[in-house]
């Protein structure tokens, strides 16, 4: 039905449409909103077209004046049609009001008068309202009030009386609120309450959540619209606070205002508003404008993407997957940790840290392991050409090998390395274990090659031989001739019934026993936990062994005459 602004102008209330191309302005003449001087929005129904209109009222004149509380419902732009809304017409306005509530009980006495309220938060049934000495919540239902804390904020509402606006109100300075110290977080039900340079975050029964924000100064002005960034203005600069955050880390950002600066004697001439648009991603582009009387400050939040690249340079990267978080867009959200996971996987390489990176890379659902080849090209050489050379946001150098890295780190570190390649080695086996038989893997023999040879190096027996004993892609040609010059023949048996190639496999086994090969004994190895065993031999553990390839051939297998008398 287009859109609908509802405004206070010299304690008048007008309401603006925009209906069918046309903004036409309303002066809204209804008996229950004289002396109103605030409107307010349901922060639990924001989508609603409901408004709280603060009034000052007395029931005779002489008498002193009471809140109350007017609750109003924005018609539809045909019920506006209808009222004979037109430019600079009096009327409802489209308005009804719905209830009428005037603040007459003992509990209320809070509000030693009603010129005495500043500022009001609604949400449902919860009422914020600044005082002149107190933040107070009031319960609709209950008319219960209770005091929140109290403030020492009166000396910026005497700036009011400035000659601006005695010229916006007629000469009634008391009739307007022009410093913001409420500021409502409308996503979260929150509301920052502002004491001078401390900001204390409550919710919407007015009950401290335990966050609080330490300002430089007391702002000018604050914004809370863009969750979880908070700006607060400055006579010469905008700081960005994250909420979420402890107090110590949460200044994120300064922005400059380069020459220009806001006189502080005008603090209460800063009013701020915002809006947002979409982006060409499809994400919601949130936009600011600092008002002045001789100064706009447009302020735009910048894409997440640059967000994330910003915080990847500072080496911020958990701070950098928390933005990537607040996309409310599946697939942009996923587009943005695949990225800035690998990108930070990439840089914690470069610099030794494994542990730390491979963190990163299992978050990365689109991540090969085959991109992990070029640290080992020692065993990797066959497959050097094939392997997919994705460069993510290109912000990181092309890996080297691991040997060339870790000299690199220790002639900066002054340390050794060598049982630190040992341990990376070991992370890596835990990566490629964890994530080798995913969906849609590259190069899948290279992986189960380089497999092998890592469990190899760090001497991991028991772990190379569970995985011996799994369906796998191996490139055997690779790998036997190292396992046997090492004596490693069990697990290469393994791999050949893995392959299907049984009888292989039992021509090994069968060579330990007749001593043509030797197995080297190893506390992880299968063999040699089973000859520690009392009346254990090769030759009552191997015939068990090649029985089962002999099962899993098949009787019509030529394995099965070949070595079934042995």
């Amino acid at each position: 039905a287009g859109k609908i602004l509802c405004a206070l102008s010299g304690n008048q209330l007008y309401v603006v449409r925009e209906w069918e191309r046309e903004q036409k302005v309303t002066r809204v003449k209804v008996n229950a909103l004289k002396g109103v001087f605030f409107l307010a929005q349901d922060l639990c129904n924001v989508g609603c077209r409901n408004l709280l209109a603060v009034c000052r009222t007395s029931l005779a004149p002489g008498l002193q004046k009471k809140l109350k509380l007017v609750f109003l419902e924005v018609g539809s732009g045909a019920e506006f049609a209808s009222s004979g809304g037109s430019g600079n017409s009096s009327g409802s306005g489209g308005l009804q009001v719905l209830h009428e509530q005037v603040l007459d009980s003992k509990e209320a006495a809070v509000f030693t008068s009603s010129s005495s309220v500043k500022e009001v938060v609604w949400y449902g049934d919860s009422i914020l309202l600044r005082t002149d000495k107190k933040y107070v919540h009031l319960s609709l239902s209950t008319q219960v009030v209770k005091e929140i804390f109290s403030h020492n904020n009166s000396p910026r509402d005497k700036a009011t009386s400035s000659s601006f606006f005695k010229q916006d109100t007629g000469g009634d300075s008391s009739e307007v609120c022009t410093h913001q110290y409420m500021i409502p977080i409308p996503e979260k039900k929150l509301t920052l309450l502002l004491t001078e340079d401390i900001g204390t975050i409550v919710n919407m029964m007015g009950e401290p959540t335990g966050s609080m924000v330490q300002f430089p100064a007391e702002p000018m002005a604050l914004h809370a619209m863009s969750y979880p960034y908070l700006l607060a203005v400055f006579a010469k600069s905008v700081y960005v606070y994250d909420i979420r955050k402890d107090l110590r880390d949460a200044h994120v950002q300064t922005i400059l205002f380069n020459n220009y600066f806001l006189s502080p004697n005008k603090a209460d001439q800063v009013p701020v508003t915002s809006w947002t648009s979409v982006s060409h991603t499809g994400e919601n582009q949130i936009y600011i404008i600092v008002g002045h009387d001789d100064m706009l400050l447009f302020l735009s939040q910048a894409p997440l993407e640059e967000q994330c690249k910003e915080m990847l340079r500072a080496e911020k990267f958990q701070e950098c997957l928390q933005v990537a978080y607040t996309s409310k867009l599946p697939e942009y959200r996923q587009y943005l940790i695949e990225n800035l996971c690998a990108e930070a996987a990439f840089h914690l390489m470069g610099k030794g840290e494994f542990h730390e990176a491979l963190q990163y890379l299992v978050k990365c659902e689109e991540f090969q392991p085959s991109q992990l080849f070029p640290l080992f090209p020692e065993y990797t050489k066959h497959w050097k050409t094939k392997v997919e050379r994705k460069r993510y946001w290109s912000m990181h150098p092309p890996l080297i090998s691991l040997k060339e890295l870790m000299e690199s780190v220790a002639e900066e570190s002054g340390l050794t390395t060598s049982s630190t390649v040992a341990s990376i080695k070991g992370e890596i086996c835990d990566y490629l274990l964890e994530n080798r038989q995913k969906e849609g893997i590259l190069l899948a023999d290279g992986v189960d090659t380089l497999l092998v040879h890592l469990l190899l190096d760090i001497d991991e027996i028991e772990k190379l031989e569970e995985f011996a004993r799994l369906p796998n892609h191996i490139s055997i040609q690779d790998v036997e001739g190292r396992l046997c010059e090492i004596g490693r023949v069990h697990t290469l048996a393994l791999l050949y019934e893995s392959l299907e190639q049984f009888h292989s496999a039992a021509e090994l086994w069968i060579s330990l026993c007749e001593n043509k090969r030797s197995e080297l004994p190893n506390p992880g190895a299968f063999l040699t936990r089973e000859m520690n065993q009392e009346g254990k031999t090769l030759m009552t553990i191997i015939p068990v062994e090649v029985a089962r390839v002999l099962k899993k051939a098949g009787s019509a297998s030529s394995v099965i005459n070949e070595f079934l008398p042995w």
